[in-house]
């Protein structure tokens, strides 16, 4: 037997297949999947490729296009999602075979970057993906919150309220709280739907007279704990009384939240304390768990440098040079220049690499998560001091974060 895998572009016809590996590879519920697949407005069929073997479909995975707010600017970016393949087929090449043919295949279509939520970290890490972030998942009691007054003007959500939630949402994107995808019309519709405000869902608003000025999305569970999906808003009243509202939610035993490492909830709390426990030492408790979240990787580096915006002040230029295995082209150096922020490229003209690494360290500078210095000091990246200082004050952005209403 020969095992010849081949992978190709997802039909039309395809459509049951693509239900049953997901359903077979992630142990789900194939009406779950095929709810979730119908009138998505962020992708369908036509993303999806098919790993076979022999000639017989075993995998399914998808890349769609969005865009990631990084620096302020919306950013080109694969969302790389549901690779997995038949149990039985498992661990003989094809999840690796579909994730090469995925990455040329955003490179192909103009992706400067590509992010994903590893079921595994292994074949990704291979493959030049790297962890991109940290998040802190919080329980609180809710007598932990403090009785903010401002609690008094929240109420639940209208569909009036709906474009005061986009321009609230937005707003964090132009601010730079990096990490945001861009969500159209169709897929704010969606997230508003009346099934995402019956049962235990619920929308409410912050609005003290002058319009709504924040907005959280959550669930109230049948045992009390009450999971915060997304909390946004654009005035401290409107944090602190979403906050105190959802704490004073009658019969509630905790409140739970999946936050961007930035988030003041550490600050919030009356005593900085998990509500589930745990004691590191006779003076050491817990205050929340931290989590790995997203992976990234660069797909175009050219374009993911000259994508972003950079401080205003900022001057110069260095020589790049990536190991990239898997996509060559990012293996060009490049000579990348900053002029009063704005970006560009210029010949190399035979000048020494100023900034070597693998592509993985590089996409975790380029978010921010690891710094210049940091990944010196750890052997992954080859610079000089002054380079390190350059590269550091380019590169720094806000953690990312991506709210559970655009996890794919």
């Amino acid at each position: 037997m020969s095992n010849e895998i081949t992978v190709r572009p997802a039909g039309a016809e395809d459509l049951d297949t693509i239900v049953a590996i997901r359903a077979a590879a992630f142990e789900s519920d194939e009406a779950r999947i095929r709810a979730g697949l119908d009138n998505n407005p962020r992708y369908n069929y036509g993303h999806y490729i098919i790993g076979q073997l022999e000639g017989k479909p075993v995998g399914a995975g998808v890349a769609f296009p969005i865009q990631m707010w990084i620096s302020g600017v919306p950013i080109q970016m694969g969302a790389v999602a549901d690779v997995g393949t038949l149990p039985d087929y498992q661990n003989r090449g094809v999840a690796t075979a579909m994730m090469e043919a995925l990455l040329q295949n955003m490179a192909r279509d103009g992706m400067a970057i590509s992010a994903l939520f590893p079921a595994a970290q292994g074949l990704y890490r291979r493959l030049g993906y790297a962890d991109a972030a940290v998040w802190h998942d919080y329980s609180v009691a809710p007598d932990n919150i403090p009785d903010f007054e401002e609690a008094r003007h929240v109420r639940p959500f209208a569909p009036d309220d709906l474009p005061a939630m986009r321009s609230i949402y937005r707003g964090g994107q132009l601010s730079q709280a990096d990490g945001r995808l861009t969500r159209s019309n169709s897929w704010w519709e969606r997230l508003v739907t009346e099934d995402r405000r019956t049962g235990g869902n619920h929308l409410a608003v912050y609005d003290a007279g002058e319009g709504v000025e924040g907005y959280a999305s959550y669930t109230l569970n049948d045992d009390g704990v009450l999971k915060v999906h997304e909390l946004i808003v654009y005035s401290d009243a409107a944090y602190r009384g979403l906050w105190r509202s959802l704490a004073a939610r009658p019969g509630i035993s905790a409140v739970n939240y999946l936050a961007p490492a930035d988030d003041p909830l550490l600050h919030l709390m009356v005593i900085p304390r998990d509500s589930r426990g745990g004691n590191r030492g006779w003076i050491f408790d817990d205050i929340c768990h931290v989590t790995s979240a997203i992976m990234i990787r660069i797909i175009d580096l050219a374009e993911a440098l000259t994508s972003r915006f950079y401080p205003h002040d900022m001057m110069g230029n260095r020589v790049i040079k990536l190991h990239d295995p898997q996509l060559l082209n990012n293996e060009e150096p490049l000579n990348f220049r900053i002029v009063d922020g704005r970006p560009d490229l210029i010949p190399v003209e035979g000048k020494t690499p100023q900034i070597e690494a693998d592509v993985a360290t590089f996409s975790q500078i380029f978010c921010g998560y690891l710094s210049p210095e940091m990944a010196r000091r750890l052997g992954k990246l080859q610079a000089d001091d002054e380079t390190v200082e350059w590269l550091g004050k380019a590169m720094a952005a806000r953690p990312l974060f991506i709210h559970k209403g655009d996890w794919f």
